[in-house]
């Protein structure tokens, strides 16, 4: 009997013993009403609200590409003689990549001296055939006359038959003779053309201004009519595309959407550029449209295949209220809501918000000019709570 008291006993006290643990550790300690005592004020940091801009603001990734490029071509055969130019202070330079050049400015000779032979060929067989073209016309002349005499002859009957129509024919062989040898002239004619073009073409000249980015090939070289020497591209205006998403389309307009782009060469400069073209296909896959956009590059540092980063506005307000977007808060119905304070009391208001740039957003209902925000202390704020205000924080 004794046993089983003790073993009561314990049970006894295990149990209490549970029961203070849980109420200590799981319930927790009995709250008290403290009557007849204010509540400490909550401290808080507020700012005053005012008008201000705010732009939204897309962020894209694009390549940057020369605005032209060309590969310069030889367009006749030969050994190429020269790859040099001469630089803007009078000096001959090499062709290579990072040269300037201008367009319509010498860079390269194919065999000279051969299609230049060529050209004085031509001009000489020009006059070869000019010269028979004379005789032929000199020999037509005389058959004619012959002709007009036999011709004559034979009506009085001083002449033959026979004879009259040998000068006949050799008259009709004269001319001939005379057309074969205009024919001649203007086949020497068309061969001095192709001379002097072929002799012109074997000076390669640049098409366009810009800076070479890629030599093809050394001098010494034998060429090929469409063999690539050098390739240049214009980058005093650079262009860059990138895919915007087909959502934000009707938002960008060509010619009238502000836009910038930055670079990691030049982290904080901020380039100025103008979407240019909307190209009018979605890629299917990406549910993206091509955008081209232009950047002036008068300095020359932006070059093609730099990462640039596109910075498009969408939408743009000028006094508005904008305020950071960590001051604001949401019920669970997703309700936003800000702390304002009055009298040094806050109190809960509804905002609707508009426009958002990286850490602001606009408030287009709920707050005015002169309301104090509360940026700071405001999660641990209910309704109608006492505040003190530690900081008042100048608005930028």
């Amino acid at each position: 009997m004794k046993k089983y008291t003790a073993a009561l006993i314990w049970i006894v006290l295990i149990l209490g013993v549970g029961f203070s643990v849980y109420r200590a550790f799981i319930v927790g300690p009995k709250k008290t009403r403290v009557t007849g005592e204010k509540a400490r004020a909550v401290p808080v940091t507020v700012i005053p609200v005012n008008f201000s801009s705010i732009s939204e603001i897309l962020e894209i990734s694009g390549e940057i590409k020369a605005s032209r490029k060309v590969i310069i071509k030889s367009k006749v055969p030969g050994r190429l003689e020269k790859l040099r130019t001469v630089s803007s202070n009078g000096r001959t330079i090499p062709v290579k990549e990072g040269v300037y050049l201008k367009k319509g400015q010498k860079i390269a000779l194919i065999d000279h001296d051969e299609y230049l032979a060529r050209v004085r060929r031509a001009e000489a067989a020009i006059a070869v055939s000019e010269a028979g073209l004379e005789s032929a016309v000199v020999t037509l002349e005389d058959t004619r006359k012959e002709n007009v005499r036999w011709v004559a002859l034979f009506k009085k009957g001083s002449a033959s038959e026979q004879r009259r129509d040998k000068a006949v024919a050799d008259c009709n062989r004269a001319s001939a003779a005379k057309a074969l040898a205009e024919a001649r002239v203007r086949e020497a004619r068309a061969a001095f053309d192709l001379a002097g073009i072929q002799f012109r073409e074997s000076t390669i000249v640049s098409s366009i201004n810009g800076v070479v980015t890629k030599k093809h090939i050394d001098e010494g070289n034998m060429v090929d009519k469409n063999t690539p020497i050098v390739s240049i591209e214009d980058i005093r205006t650079v262009k860059v595309e990138a895919g915007v998403p087909e959502r934000y389309l009707k938002r960008i307009k060509p010619g009238m959407t502000y836009a910038f782009i930055k670079v990691d060469a030049f982290p904080e400069r901020e380039f100025p550029a103008e979407v240019l073209t909307i190209y009018p296909g979605v890629d299917r896959q990406t549910r993206t449209l091509q955008v081209e956009l232009k950047v002036a590059n008068e300095e020359k540092l932006l070059k093609p295949g730099m990462f640039a980063r596109i910075f498009l506005t969408l939408a743009h307000k000028d006094n508005t209220i904008v305020i950071y977007r960590d001051t604001i808060l949401a019920r669970e119905g997703g309700e936003k809501y800000v702390y304002v304070v009055k009298v040094l009391k806050a109190y809960q208001v509804p905002v609707k918000l508009g426009l958002k740039q990286g850490a602001l957003v606009e408030v287009v209902e709920g707050l005015k000019p002169g309301d104090k925000l509360v940026t700071r202390g405001m999660n641990f704020l209910q309704d109608g709570d006492d505040v003190e205000i530690v900081e008042e924080e100048l608005k930028e």
